[in-house]
């Protein structure tokens, strides 16, 4: 969380395709280093997963956002770009889930990691054959501080791409917070368990195809997202999917039963789908492209703080108190993004 966060300053100086590529052998190495049963080399993987991380969030999206515009693409074909992304992530992680519970079966628990080498490494090939593009003025940077100083003054000086940064925040903060709760509280429940105690045997008979039934639910919160763009801007529609999100959590706080509560789980996987899409297209409207990468990593430090929070109130909270804190989240990026859409909307009065 810490380094991670200052990774795109890097992306943005010395190029988003480099920043792709140190992803790639990044994820490398931290699947090797799971081969071995070192405490300490473990510790590293996961230091190093957090920059990976970092990278996975902000190096490919600021990659593809300008080169889009330097091939002269229609700037509207940005969110259906986003969508489709959002469609096949969804429907990767279920063959993911697939092809991971395979390999485990044929070569054990180190399977999942030794298929992760090999597609990565391909993954890898693919990224080497991109253009290169950069922050700043569109060349390699000499200075990060510059960089660095940028990015902070564009967001002081514009109020929208504050209230994007701490909704960005505040939804994936409860969204991995709600990652952390959802297998705890479906085994407190599922029935033929243990009564009032999570039984983690009887869920693990299904929780395969809960995880894949949740994948589809994202994959479809993609359609959603380009189905929202042709009756509202994406301002209006992010609105609708982050209040529902929050709507969602509600089922868990007042009520017990395993299906209803699935039910809730299932629509706010949805809204995650449609969520990624519309804070992307939402980004590449109003984040100047020179500084993508660097004022995107820096709204990455309160998320993980609130990820950090979310998975102490795991331990010291009941699991309807945690959703209810999730829900405030949700709804603290339903209000904003009220906020954020009457200020666009006044901009576009004013043009």
């Amino acid at each position: 969380a810490i380094f991670g966060t200052f990774l795109g300053f890097f992306v943005d100086k010395y190029g988003r395709k480099l920043g792709c590529i140190v992803f790639c052998v990044l994820e490398l190495i931290i699947n090797v280093l799971e081969h071995f049963n070192n405490f300490e080399l473990l510790v590293l993987g996961r230091v190093l997963g957090g920059m990976s991380t970092s990278l996975l969030f902000t190096a490919f999206e600021s990659w593809m956002v300008s080169e889009h515009r330097k091939r002269g693409f229609e700037e509207k074909k940005i969110a259906h770009t986003f969508a489709i992304a959002q469609m096949g992530n969804g429907a990767m992680a279920v063959l993911a889930g697939v092809l991971a519970q395979v390999s485990a079966e044929q070569f054990g628990d180190i399977g999942p990691f030794q298929l992760a080498i090999a597609l990565t490494a391909v993954a890898l090939v693919f990224v080497c054959f991109w253009n290169e593009n950069y922050g700043g003025d569109g060349k390699q940077s000499s200075s990060s501080d510059l960089l660095i100083g940028d990015a902070m003054n564009v967001i002081k000086k514009d109020t929208k791409i504050l209230l994007l940064g701490l909704i960005q925040s505040l939804f994936e903060g409860a969204m991995y917070t709600f990652v952390i709760m959802w297998v705890p509280t479906l085994a407190r429940m599922v029935p033929g368990g243990k009564s009032g105690q999570p039984d983690f045997a009887v869920f693990g008979l299904g929780q395969g195809w809960i995880f894949s039934a949740m994948m589809v639910c994202i994959s479809i919160g993609g359609e959603v997202f380009e189905g929202i763009l042709k009756i509202t801007t994406v301002e209006a529609g992010s609105i609708f999917i982050f209040l529902l999100a929050a709507a969602s959590m509600v089922v868990p706080i007042l009520f017990n039963e395993f299906y209803m509560v699935l039910g809730a789980f299932l629509i706010l996987e949805a809204c995650v789908g449609a969520s990624f899409g519309a804070m992307a297209t939402m980004r590449s409207h109003l984040l100047p492209d020179a500084l993508q990468a660097s004022i995107m990593n820096i709204f990455r430090l309160p998320l993980n703080i609130l990820v950090v929070t979310g998975a102490r109130m795991g331990d010291v909270l009941s699991p309807p108190q945690v959703f209810g804190v999730v829900l405030s989240w949700f709804l603290a990026s339903g209000v904003l993004q009220i906020w954020l859409n009457s200020l666009v909307k006044a901009k576009k009065k004013t043009a």
